[in-house]
């Protein structure tokens, strides 16, 4: 056995849960940018429809670009 795998077999074994430690880390920061990406996603095309409206933008006009093909 090499030098490299003496340290592996070593930090193994000092830490054995490590690797399903980091993964409920990664799985629990996933979920926390999948949330945010979903609200983010949800909520603002209304509030740049809200901000236009309040800046004097006509809303009607800019869903009727988005879609064309639609009266």
């Amino acid at each position: 056995m090499n030098n490299f795998q003496q340290l592996e077999e070593k930090k193994m074994n000092e830490y054995p849960n490590s690797t399903k430690d980091v993964k409920k880390r990664v799985d629990k920061t996933m979920d926390i940018y999948r949330f945010v990406g979903n609200i983010f996603d949800l909520y603002f095309p209304k509030i740049v429809g809200y901000v236009t409206t309040m800046l004097g933008g006509d809303s009607k006009t800019a869903k009727s670009s988005r879609y064309p093909n639609r009266p």
